[in-house]
């Protein structure tokens, strides 16, 4: 109460994402704009624990549907959605993927489901900083409509295409010309990448807003892996990520390519952890990469091997010198964290455009992260997120 005047009730925004990276790559578009953004990493559905979500003014449900059935996303869509509306949120987010892969018409769908009849969903999935735009309402990849669904956003959203009203944008300044006025409109069910996140924050707050953890954009204080030395695990498949593995081993930095289809060359879980805490290194999981579709012993394989790198990471960030963690793909950021019990995400921001930083947290251990999705950024970003970090 401020001079007999109650203070106005905290905004609060919830995200459904269908993988971790993208759940964290959105986390980051609002997070950038000052905004106290929380990855709870419990099952999708159940209720978020008060004290864990107290002081979020962003909760981002990851629904890790990606890869399952239509049937399944929608369910788990409109699971969190029930979830982040008991939670008190005020505005829905659903992140999609910027070239449109999984299930983003039954995951809108599913988010709509349990929302009064005629709410409206604004469509703007452009992400100009890696590429990403939409023109005549077909999303485009540097230029090349995207592979799933020719890139057209009606196709894609057939599950709920007429609640949705769809916009282009090439650049940030469309994108916030965008959010200005959906905000100005009441828009209550936003659908977007996190280039569309970062707009929305500060038109929200211009409309006048509050956000309990609200602070302004702050300048960085320090390098975002507090001083440690860096362990990336790289278990994505794209070319990009293969090609940012190989530039980041060519300076030097020691790198464990392990074949998931030779288990018998594997390094055992104590050499992994002596790696880990002796300085920086790269620990991959796609050696031997086969080309075109991958042979399902080949994808076992791999995760095998994955658990044993997580178990390695477990015990490694709980030496007397923990490393600062990087790691490529969302299905192998489910897992890894999930394999050491990390109970939630706090999101920073970013270190490069599309690429975010945060803080993982298990038990009483804090240890800072960069997640990153295997298709997005320069072959030299491994490099620069590296860059300053301890030998």
């Amino acid at each position: 109460m401020t001079n007999g005047r109650r203070e106005p009730a905290p905004f609060r925004i919830g995200v459904v994402a269908d993988d971790l990276t993208g759940a964290l790559d959105a986390g980051a578009g609002f997070a950038k704009a000052g905004m106290r953004v929380r990855v709870p990493l419990g099952p999708v559905g159940v209720p978020l624990p008060r004290h864990a979500i107290a002081d979020a003014d962003v909760i981002v449900i990851n629904t890790a549907s990606r890869e399952g059935t239509a049937e399944d996303a929608h369910a788990l869509a409109r699971a969190a959605t029930l979830s982040l509306l008991r939670s008190g949120v005020t505005l829905l987010y659903k992140k999609v993927d910027s070239v449109l892969r999984g299930h983003p018409g039954p995951e809108l769908a599913g988010m709509l489901s349990p929302l009064p009849p005629g709410t409206r969903a604004l469509v703007a999935p452009a992400f100009p900083a890696q590429g990403r735009v939409t023109v005549g309402g077909v999303q485009l990849i540097h230029g090349t409509p995207a592979p799933m669904y020719g890139g057209r956003l009606r196709d894609a959203f057939v599950d709920a295409a007429a609640a949705c009203d769809f916009h282009d944008a090439v650049d940030e300044t469309a994108l916030r010309e965008i959010a200005e006025q959906g905000v100005d409109d009441g828009v209550r069910v936003w659908v977007g990448t996190a280039g569309l996140a970062a707009e929305l924050v500060p038109a929200l707050i211009e409309k006048g807003l509050h956000f309990s953890g609200h602070e302004g954009e702050s300048d960085e204080v320090g390098p975002w892996h507090e001083g440690r030395s860096v362990v990336v695990v790289a278990g994505s498949v794209h070319p990009t990520t293969v090609a940012q593995v190989a530039a980041l081993a060519e300076t030097g930095v020691p790198h464990l390519a392990i074949d998931p289809q030779s288990p018998a060359t594997w390094p055992s879980e104590d050499d992994l952890v002596h790696a880990m805490v002796s300085g920086p290194c790269i620990v991959s999981t796609h050696s031997g990469l086969p080309t075109g579709e991958l042979p399902s012993e080949w994808v076992a394989g791999a995760a095998e091997l994955l658990n044993r790198v997580a178990a390695a990471v477990g015990r490694a960030i709980a030496h007397s010198s923990p490393p600062a963690l990087v790691v490529t793909g969302g299905e192998t950021a489910q897992i890894l964290f999930r394999r050491i019990s990390a109970v939630a995400i706090d999101v920073a921001g970013e270190v490069l455009p599309g690429i975010p930083n945060g803080s993982v947290s298990i038990g009483s251990i804090t240890v800072p992260i960069v997640t990153k999705s295997g298709g997005f950024g320069a072959p030299g970003d491994l490099i620069e997120i590296c860059r300053a970090a301890p030998e």
